[in-house]
């Protein structure tokens, strides 16, 4: 194009400021023009062509192209594009995946991870969520207006210590008192937190997280599954029930469906129902969860806290795992060599071997069995993880009274579960101590042998603190105190677990540093 041709264009650029008008407008502009004779033929045509090229002025052209210069007809559907792109975004961003995209192993934290926190509560499904947990577990029964309420009994007695004499199930409360209520007193040093109902929870989490929701009164599951479509959260709300006709029911709705049951017959019964996952107690056969899985049934085992259970239900195929302690059991949280006793609270990995008893905390942050036992307790220290090849473990204890028991530690144990006469899991060293003396025993299968032991202690009456150490190397181990001491070379159990017991007595433990 000659030079002449770009100076007249140049000349009446401000005519391209009329391109924002209709090309009626325009025609008529270029037509003026022509007939003025104010401009060549040649360049109106050249303007023509910007005009009809670049129908906007040019700074708004470049508003409509976007990141990728792709243009829109119009600066509104750039606008709206780009926003559903923040959309999906941000969905991604805050949302979880969906149930039915999840892959095995799932951790439920079972009434929200309630081995760490006042169960089924909004406190405990935060602090799970905080530390990781994208799927937890909740109870729900109706009150006495159908509201539907996040607890697992059906009174309120045992989690908020309130005792009408016959008045305290859910079922007859109402909505505001219920709502006045605290659960306390279910663990140490926790601030009394409110009863939550399902509705705070979801709009609380919205998709974030996902929640498996048992119909505790086993007539809420249609309630579940209406308030679920109210907040769009269908595609992470999974049901779950004892009984199968409330999940037949709801089976056509689009949601998730566990049938919680130790002796399903019909595995394709289920499926036909669009009940695709069982969930089954530890009670249960192998046997009986390969029936499941080879039917094509997705299993949840409950409540597993114990991570060489776990080992073996993952073995078995198993979809996922409920725990009170979905974190320890997950191996998806840090350890120390310090014991967190002096926090006073329940950290992760405080572990029982066989009921429900884990000791408490003294004021001056000391942890330990305070109540009296007709029989022996072991808890777990599953904050120290497994146990190096070598090292150096001091602690101080005292009995509170000690009732002619023994106060104790089980070290390099090879699962995470010791009981030296209940079981024949039960494998390591047995560390006892007492105003006897000091003891080692060696447990295999559950037997134990005494390999040394010492008489020479002194100040071990209630109340009395004494200092020991236990020093573990490739061949040997060494327990004492400042007026005992007793070795035995034994190589058989290394690393392993750690675990602290008692029998009968109330003992505690303090200042326990791992080296």
């Amino acid at each position: 194009m000659a030079d002449t041709i770009y100076d007249e264009i140049i000349k009446y650029a401000t005519l391209v400021k009329y391109a924002q008008y209709g090309s009626e407008v325009r025609e008529a502009i270029a037509k003026s023009l022509e007939l003025s004779g104010k401009i060549s033929e040649e360049a109106i045509t050249v303007i023509n062509e910007l005009i009809t090229k670049n129908p906007q002025p040019s700074e708004i052209v470049d508003a409509r192209i976007n990141y990728k210069g792709v243009p829109f007809d119009t600066l509104r559907k750039l606008l709206i594009a780009e926003q559903l792109k923040v959309v999906g975004i941000m969905e991604q961003l805050d949302g979880t995946a969906k149930i039915n995209e999840l892959t095995s192993p799932q951790y439920l934290a079972h009434k929200g991870s309630s081995f760490l926190y006042p169960e089924n509560t909004l406190e405990a499904f935060k602090m799970s969520k905080m530390n990781g947990s994208l799927f937890i577990e909740l109870d729900i029964r109706q009150d006495r207006s159908g509201a539907l309420c996040v607890l697992h009994d059906e009174d309120v007695i045992r989690v908020t210590g309130i005792n009408h004499k016959g008045s305290d199930k859910i079922k007859y409360l109402n909505t505001p008192y219920v709502r006045s209520m605290k659960v306390e007193g279910l663990l140490p040093n926790y601030p009394a937190q409110p009863i939550p109902y399902l509705e705070e929870v979801f709009q609380t989490f919205g998709n974030k997280i996902n929640y498996a929701i048992e119909s505790k009164d086993r007539r809420s599951a249609a309630a579940i599954a209406d308030l679920a479509e109210a907040y769009k959260l269908q595609d992470h709300v999974l049901i779950q029930s004892f009984n199968q006709a409330e999940l037949i029911a709801i089976k056509d709705r689009g949601f998730e469906l566990l049938l919680l049951s130790d002796n399903v017959s019909d595995p394709a019964t289920l499926l036909a129902n669009n009940i695709e996952y069982v969930g089954c107690s530890t009670n249960v056969s192998d046997l009986y969860i390969n029936l499941l899985k080879n039917a094509g049934i997705k299993v949840f085992v409950y409540t597993v806290n114990h991570q060489y259970l776990v080992k073996k239900y993952l073995d078995l195929g198993v979809f996922g795992i409920f725990s009170d302690d979905p974190f320890y059991i997950s191996n998806n949280y840090p350890t120390r060599e310090d014991a967190p006793f002096s926090e006073i609270v329940f950290s992760s990995g405080f572990i029982p071997h066989y009921n429900s008893y884990r000791g408490g905390f003294t004021g001056d942050h000391k942890w330990g069995f305070l109540e009296q036992s007709e029989d022996r307790d072991f808890v777990l220290q599953g904050w120290t993880g497994e146990l190096p090849d070598s090292f150096t473990l001091t602690f101080n204890a005292s009995f509170i009274e000690r009732n002619n028991g023994w106060g104790s530690l089980a070290i390099c144990t090879p699962i995470d579960y010791f009981d030296d006469n209940k079981s024949n899991l039960s494998n390591g060293y047995h560390l006892l101590f007492s105003p006897a003396g000091i003891y080692i025993y060696k447990i295999v299968g559950g037997a134990s042998t005494k390999l040394a032991s010492s008489s020479n202690i002194d100040n071990m009456t209630d109340g009395a603190t004494k200092y020991f150490t236990v020093i573990v190397n490739a061949t040997s181990i060494t327990f004492k105190t400042n007026d005992a001491t007793i070795t035995v070379n034994d190589s058989q159990f290394r690393n392993g677990f750690l675990h602290f017991g008692r029998k009968w007595g109330t003992v505690s433990f303090q200042n326990v540093l791992i080296s």
